[in-house]
């Protein structure tokens, strides 16, 4: 009982894991599995929040977002399907996962209708917020060459996810305020992009792809494109820093 008040004392923040196919000749399983990088998970514990996997149960989609103080979209090797933001061509450079966009669309589309549960969306998470708040997608970076090579990892200098190129802030944004900066350096691995969206954007590039979106209307409703779970960037702990400090808020306001 004692541990169970101890535990029942930290925020919940519930994290979406990726999904994958097993594979029969090589990797963890022949099965399919979930997965989930350990530094999503310590970013979240090591705030003062207690961090737990939602499997893909779509039953089970009520009773999760009853359990929560705060929702993680992680990032992965996928990309959204075109259809969910009325396109109909899809990019040869396009990867599907439809079982995780399926069950992430479920899911999230449930839990923003709880406008005071604080959601935190990193890579393919913010561009699924973007999305769902009418956004587009840019299917594939490079067909642009106005825009940089944004697949970090691709270069052959790349060491850790260091930072690679700088954000500018709109000083006017909730994020501006987390961070307390209106430009610093951050770590990127992606080949698509927000294009537009009605969620305000909060940070953009030099070549102009929009890095992080919010909705200032909301305790904590932000999505960022790079990946602050590393830790690269000298304000990364702070961005899950307010948002488990949001998550607190939330489970001793609403729960």
């Amino acid at each position: 009982m004692l541990i169970y008040l101890f535990y029942m004392s930290k925020p919940i923040v519930g994290i979406l894991p990726d999904f994958c196919l097993g594979l029969k000749e090589k990797g963890y399983s022949a099965y399919n599995y979930y997965a989930l990088r350990q530094n999503y998970v310590d970013a979240i514990s090591n705030n003062g929040a207690l961090a737990i996997i939602l499997p893909y149960n779509h039953q089970a989609i009520e009773q999760y977002l009853s359990l929560i103080d705060g929702l993680l979209i992680v990032g992965g090797d996928m990309d959204i399907h075109p259809n969910r933001y009325q396109e109909t061509e899809i990019h040869p450079k396009t990867k599907l996962n439809l079982t995780r966009e399926n069950f992430e669309f479920h899911l999230v589309s449930e839990a923003i209708k709880n406008v005071h549960l604080p959601i935190f969306g990193i890579c393919n998470g913010m561009q699924l917020l973007s999305v769902l708040h009418q956004g587009k997608i840019i299917q594939h970076i490079p067909d642009d060459p106005k825009f940089i090579n944004h697949e970090q990892s691709s270069l052959p200098d790349f060491v850790n996810y260091q930072p690679y190129h700088q954000l500018t802030i709109n000083p006017q944004s909730k994020l501006a305020k987390i961070v307390q900066e209106t430009s610093f350096a951050v770590n990127s691995s992606h080949h698509q992009a927000v294009q537009s969206t009605n969620l305000k954007v909060s940070a953009t590039t030099a070549d102009g792809i929009i890095e992080a979106v919010e909705d200032s209307e909301r305790d904590f409703y932000l999505g960022v494109q790079w990946h602050p779970e590393f830790l690269t960037a000298k304000h990364d702990n702070k961005i899950f820093q307010s948002f488990v400090s949001a998550c607190q808020n939330y489970q001793q306001k609403y729960r």
